[in-house]
């Protein structure tokens, strides 16, 4: 088992370079089991990162970097943030994921998409969380010299996520000395959190919080990143957050600490260890359970659905024998497979797109074999004069939903399905 956890890729905008499948393909080369992604504020890239893993036969890992304040203040907001990383642990974390970054994006956006302790206790259930890099909220009551809030932060994530799904996470770097902060900043974070996981009982991890893949990259990122309006960081900071071997990770942590521990490898190895816990426990076929779930449009939707039928067959002067026993007989159909919610749903947005002035394309692939989708103007193909059989679309024995491709309806929602 071998696993890269906090990593990010082209979707962390201007701090994360490489495509999905370029950079799992070179996790599969280094030896790596699983690959996680924790893009910035977003899960843009995770169906992307999902299929890539899958194709290479590598365990995905779903997961974001959230900003993070203890309570986010509608009437006053704070434009300080922190960072915190979320994984999916199995389909009920990854919802709760998407509702959280939903909140965060609709809800609490102050600059950027902004998650605290009271959305994480509503929608922590089947979510692990890592106290994160030298920016995380634990971090910094550290660097502050804030031990006693620390202390309390820690207790608080614990009380939500459980005591086996916070992990205190280590990274093995030498930051660069900035004006005003100490030197061997990260070492000692580092030191300070190995106590603090011993204190509290928690597991380690170690992590590359790596930014791009291959070492050669590490130019190109850099100019990025500046032409993303940050400063120039060339130095020690980023030339190793490439994609690491487990091999790297320990090297570099006993590099970096063989002075701080009396045995810098033995921290390292237990480390290395809570990167397997996750591995294991982490369900790889989340995406692969999920099913569409509508909202439920009326509590008698089949009726309503009927109504808008009769509506659009008078709109259409369409009113004869023909089109009314067609529409009867597709009706029939869609409400066995309970599918009315969903031509309901699609009617509205395309009329309200529609009213707007917005474009609609006339229909596509078998859609256009549905009356009743004509007639609900979801389409602009009548099937009846142009003898188009409704059973290419939609049948009795044919159970799953029209056109159903979850994967690319996950990979349109951008991460905000509530």
């Amino acid at each position: 088992m071998a696993l890269d956890l906090h990593r990010h890729d082209e979707y962390s905008s201007f701090d994360g370079f490489g495509k999905a499948l370029d950079l799992t393909r070179l996790a599969k080369k280094k030896g790596l089991t699983a690959l996680g992604i924790a893009n910035h504020g977003n899960m843009n890239g995770i169906v992307e990162h999902w299929k890539a893993c899958k194709q290479e036969e590598i365990k995905p890992i779903l997961g974001v970097e959230a900003y993070f304040q203890p309570k986010f203040n509608k009437d006053n907001p704070k434009r300080d943030s922190f960072h915190l990383c979320l994984f999916a642990e199995n389909l009920q974390g990854y919802k709760n994921l998407n509702r959280i970054m939903t909140a965060a994006n609709t809800k609490q956006k102050y600059y950027k998409p902004l998650v605290d302790f009271p959305l994480l206790e509503k929608y922590g259930e089947g979510i692990i969380a890592t106290s994160g890099c030298i920016a995380s909220f634990i971090s910094q009551l550290i660097i502050k010299g804030r031990k006693s809030l620390a202390n309390k932060a820690i207790e608080k994530f614990v009380s939500i996520f459980g005591k086996d799904n916070f992990y205190i996470e280590l990274q093995p770097y030498e930051l660069d000395q900035r004006e005003g902060q100490p030197a061997k900043l990260q070492e000692k974070v580092n030191v300070a959190l190995v106590n603090l996981a011993k204190k509290h009982g928690l597991k380690m991890i170690l992590t590359s919080d790596s930014h791009y893949g291959f070492e050669g990259d590490y130019d190109t990122y850099m100019k990025m990143h500046e032409i993303g309006g940050h400063a120039d960081f060339a130095g020690k900071t980023y030339t190793q957050r490439y994609m690491p071997t487990e091999q790297d990770l320990i090297d570099r942590f006993v590099n970096v600490h063989d002075n701080d521990f009396n045995d810098a490898r033995k921290i390292a190895m237990k480390a290395i260890d809570g990167l397997n816990d996750i591995e294991g426990k982490v369900d790889g076929e989340i995406l692969d359970k999920l099913h569409l779930e509508l909202p439920k449009v009326s509590d008698d939707s089949p009726k309503l659905l009927m109504k808008e039928i009769k509506k659009g067959l008078k709109e259409k002067g369409k009113c004869t024998k023909e089109y009314i026993a067609r529409c009867k007989e597709e009706y029939k159909i869609m409400v066995h497979h309970g599918f009315e919610d969903y031509f309901l749903i699609v009617h509205d947005y395309v009329k309200w797109a529609k009213n707007r002035g917005i474009k609609v394309g006339p229909g596509r692939g078998s859609v256009c074999n549905s009356l009743v989708a004509y007639v609900l103007d979801i389409t602009e193909v009548d099937p009846i004069y142009f003898d188009i059989d409704f059973r290419r679309f939609m049948r009795m024995d044919k159970n799953k939903m029209p056109k159903q491709n979850w994967a690319s309806i996950v990979n349109h929602a951008n991460g905000c399905v509530a």
